[in-house]
């Protein structure tokens, strides 16, 4: 039955509440941000996995584990002090430089994102511990410049994201999308489109004939990062991609063999080429979208 008055409702906010077994020699006072460190929770060093948000102070001694910190967990909303933040910026990335320190600058540690702005230097963030836990990557890039032209050879689409190989684990999950668009007036050519992750193809459109201006390519991939094929510090990525050009031609999901690239440099670049098959000042193409998600693996 539909309400015809105001009726309140009970939020059971143990849903929010966990704990993590404290590392060896840290003191973490009430309100500090925690971060992972090979499963024990710390005061949050840029980088770390976002844990959540310690509910009392916790001094532990020399012994990790032999005291917990009890913690905000999962996704709950927090007033915090985010310098230059502006009332434009509701649903930006919040990233942590420490346990203490919020920036809308990419780097460190994603926890969040704005949901309002309050005040001058400050905003309402949902902290999120699930899914998007890492800065490890750009993403939303920009619009892209035009590329092609009158040449055959293969071209790298600007921009790229970036990614911070020395964080993957096995289990770890990168998602891509990818949307390309034939911006130059030029019909009948093929483009081909691929996306790299490092020097590894991920995927490739094959030849995709333009049919019209502004037809666009796009690419959904899921990599994910597994213990298979590891050697001397490799990972193999196992991915499932979709490809089609606007909704005429459809490939199929292929699973792309595991790849034994080294993927843990300090900056791996996920980037796409393109190439057509004839020179022409009018074949043109930009990226419209370039959006990469980092999904790492599980915490217990």
């Amino acid at each position: 039955m539909s309400l015809t008055k105001d009726t309140p409702v009970v939020q059971d906010v143990s849903q929010n509440r966990s704990s993590v077994p404290a590392a060896a020699n840290v003191t973490v006072y009430e309100g500090a941000m925690i971060g992972d460190s090979a499963g024990y929770g710390r005061p949050l060093v840029s980088g770390d996995r976002f844990r959540g948000h310690a509910i009392k102070k916790v001094v532990n001694g020399a012994v990790a584990g032999e005291k917990d910190i009890d913690i905000l967990h999962g996704r709950y909303k927090l007033e915090v002090t985010l310098t230059g933040v502006a009332i434009t910026d509701a649903g930006k990335a919040v990233y942590a430089t420490d346990d203490a320190t919020h920036t809308l600058t990419p780097g460190g540690t994603l926890v969040g994102r704005v949901v309002r702005y309050v005040a001058a230097n400050t905003a309402l963030v949902e902290f999120d511990t699930g899914a998007q836990t890492t800065a490890l990557l750009v993403s939303n890039v920009a619009l892209g410049t035009e590329l092609g032209a009158s040449s055959t050879d293969v071209f790298d689409f600007d921009p790229a994201g970036v990614l911070d190989g020395a964080r993957i684990r096995a289990g770890d999950v990168l998602k891509v999308r990818a949307v390309i668009a034939h911006s130059g007036s030029q019909t009948g050519a093929t483009l081909t489109i691929k996306l790299l992750v490092g020097t590894e193809e991920i995927v490739s459109t094959g030849a995709l004939t333009i049919a019209a201006q502004n037809d666009q390519a796009v690419i959904d991939a899921v990599i994910v990062f597994n213990t298979a094929g590891i050697q001397v510090g490799k990972i193999a990525a196992t991915v499932l991609t979709v490809t089609k050009l606007n909704t005429t031609v459809a490939v199929n999901p292929v699973v792309k063999a595991e790849a034994t690239e080294d993927l843990r440099g300090a900056a791996i670049p996920i980037k796409l080429t393109g190439q057509y098959n004839g020179s022409n000042a009018n074949n043109k193409a930009r990226v419209v979208q370039l959006t990469a998600e980092y999904l790492p693996a599980p915490q217990a």
